[in-house]
C-alpha cells in the first residue's frame, strides 16, 4: 500500500510540477484569469458558439427524412416544423451575432445556444408524449430524451472553467429532470435515475 501512495504521490508531483498554482484555479474559477486571456476565451466562446449555430443550422433539417420515415403523420409534421424555427434560429445567431472580447457576452451566447435546443427538447417531449412507437421508431423517439446530455457533452468545445461548466450544465439538466418527471407514468423511478 506504501508503495502504490508513493507511485500516486510522485504522478501528481510530475503533472502539478509545471502548473503555477494561479493557473490551476484558472481551470476552476473564472474571473481571475489576465485580461489578455478572459479577452481571449471571450473571443473564443462566440467564434465556436456561431461556428456550431452554423453547423446546426444546417444539419437540424437534416434530420426531418429521419422524423418522416418513421414517424406517423401529424407527427413527423409537427416535428419537421419546429426543426425549421430551431434551424431559422440557428442561422440568425451564426449570421447576425456579433463578435465580441467581453465574457459577459460570450456567456450571453452561450446561453442563447443552449435556449434553442432546451425549447425543442421541451416541445419535442410534448409531441413525443405517450406516442405508440416500437422498432427503431421507438430507439429514436427515446433518442430525443437524450438531448440535454448532448448539450452538456458539447460544452466541452468551449474554453470554459470548471465552474462555468457547472452552471451551464445546471438548467439543461434541470430541464431533463423536469421531462422525466412529466413521463413518470409507466416509468419507475429505477428507470428515471438510470436514464438519467
Amino acid at each position: 500500500m506504501g508503495q502504490l501512495k508513493k507511485i500516486a504521490s510522485g504522478a501528481v508531483e510530475r503533472i502539478l510540477k509545471e502548473l503555477p498554482q494561479e493557473e490551476f484555479y484558472w481551470l476552476f474559477w473564472p474571473g481571475q484569469h489576465m485580461t489578455l486571456l478572459s479577452i481571449r476565451r471571450a473571443a473564443m466562446i462566440i467564434s465556436r458558439v456561431r461556428l456550431i449555430a452554423a453547423l446546426f443550422a444546417i444539419l437540424t433539417p437534416l434530420w426531418i427524412v429521419v422524423d418522416v420515415l418513421l414517424f406517423p403523420w401529424p407527427l413527423c409534421g409537427e416535428l419537421a416544423a419546429g426543426r425549421l424555427v430551431v434551424s431559422v434560429l440557428f442561422g440568425w445567431m451564426a449570421l447576425t451575432y456579433p463578435p465580441s472580447n467581453n465574457m459577459r457576452d460570450a456567456y450571453h451566447a452561450l446561453l442563447l445556444m443552449l435556449t434553442i435546443p432546451v425549447a425543442f427538447f421541451f416541445f419535442s417531449q410534448q409531441l413525443l408524449l405517450g406516442e405508440p412507437f416500437s422498432g427503431f421508431g421507438a430507439a429514436v423517439s427515446a433518442g430525443y430524451a437524450f438531448l440535454p446530455f448532448i448539450m452538456v457533452a458539447g460544452l466541452s468545445v468551449f474554453p470554459l472553467t470548471a465552474w462555468e461548466g457547472a452552471v451551464l450544465s445546471a438548467p439543461v439538466l434541470v430541464a431533463e429532470v423536469i421531462a422525466m418527471t412529466l413521463h413518470l407514468e409507466g416509468m419507475t423511478w429505477g428507470a428515471v435515475y438510470g436514464a438519467f
